[in-house]
C-alpha cells in the first residue's frame, strides 16, 4: 500500500494502526483497524495510490454495524475523509463524518467498492455527523459499484450540505 504523502496525525499517544499502515509503507493488501477505535487526524490522510482493501468488518466484534470511526472534527478545511486515486480499492464497514469535503472522493482509476459503510453519521448509525460536502464524490472514474442489492452492502449517507453521492 502507498500513500503520495506524509504521515497523518492523531491525538492519541501511540501511533494509529492507520497512521502505521501510512508510515510503514508496506505491501499489504489490507488496512489494519483495531475495534472500538475513534480516529481522529490532525490533517488530511494521505491520498490512496495503490489498490488496498479498508475493512472494519473484519473486526471479530463487528454486528452489522460499523466499528470504525473515522472523524474529520479535528481537520482543517478542504480536507476529505478518504481521497482514492487507485481503482480496484474497496471501503467497507466505517462511519467517516465531520470532514470538511466530502467523505470519501475517488478520483481516476476505477473498479473501486464502497460498502455497508456510515457515511455523514456516528457509528450508532442515527447521531448525524455531516461530512461538509458528498458522502461519496466520483469525478473521472468508472465503473465503481457505490452499495449494493445486499443489506450489508447499502451504505447509509447522511448529514453532508451536498448531494450524498455526485
Amino acid at each position: 500500500c502507498s500513500s503520495s504523502s506524509g504521515t497523518a496525525s492523531t491525538t492519541s499517544a501511540s501511533a494509529s494502526p492507520i497512521d502505521r499502515r501510512y508510515s510503514d509503507r508496506t505491501s499489504a493488501s489490507v488496512v489494519p483497524l483495531s475495534v472500538d477505535q475513534n480516529h481522529q487526524p490532525l490533517t488530511g490522510l494521505p491520498d490512496v495510490i495503490d489498490p488496498v482493501g479498508i475493512d472494519g468488518t473484519t473486526q471479530p466484534e463487528f454486528a452489522g454495524t460499523p466499528l470504525i470511526e473515522l472523524s474529520g472534527i479535528n481537520t482543517d478545511v478542504n480536507v476529505n475523509g478518504l481521497t482514492l486515486l487507485s481503482g480496484g480499492c474497496t471501503v467497507r464497514g466505517l462511519a467517516i463524518n465531520r470532514f470538511s469535503r466530502d467523505g470519501i472522493r475517488i478520483e481516476g482509476g476505477g473498479t473501486n467498492v464502497i460498502a455497508g459503510n456510515y457515511l455523514g453519521l456516528a457509528p450508532d448509525g442515527t447521531t448525524a455527523r455531516g461530512n461538509s460536502q458528498a458522502g461519496v464524490s466520483i469525478n473521472r472514474s468508472a465503473r465503481n459499484r457505490i452499495g449494493g442489492p445486499g443489506a450489508a452492502e447499502r451504505n447509509i449517507i447522511s448529514g453532508g450540505n451536498l448531494t450524498g453521492v455526485i
